[in-house]
């Protein structure tokens, strides 16, 4: 697992990463390229200046990965009404 608590990761290209079960916690995100960046099981609990829709647009996939709010991603996009698959569709 790559820990990445509290790293400054601001305005950085992180698109396609694999960074699946990476411990993002308190990461600061803003402007960062998550675009195709694996997020599955991911820890982003307090991750800085990225909201939840940012997270869902950009990264892919994000199975299971503990969002910003502490809610799994599956759990998040029921409540928002999303996918019946628990899947995001990957950036649009």
């Amino acid at each position: 697992m790559t820990d990445l608590r509290g790293a400054n990761l601001r305005l950085s290209d992180l698109g396609g990463a694999n960074l699946s079960w990476a411990d993002l916690g308190g990461a600061d995100l803003g402007g960062a390229n998550l675009t195709l960046t694996n997020l599955s099981g991911a820890d982003l609990r307090w991750a800085q200046d990225i909201t939840l829709e940012e997270l869902d647009q950009q990264a892919y996939p994000l199975t299971g990965a503990t969002m910003p709010n502490g809610q799994k991603y599956e759990e998040w996009l029921k409540s928002k009404g999303g996918g019946e698959d628990g899947e995001n569709s990957g950036p649009s």
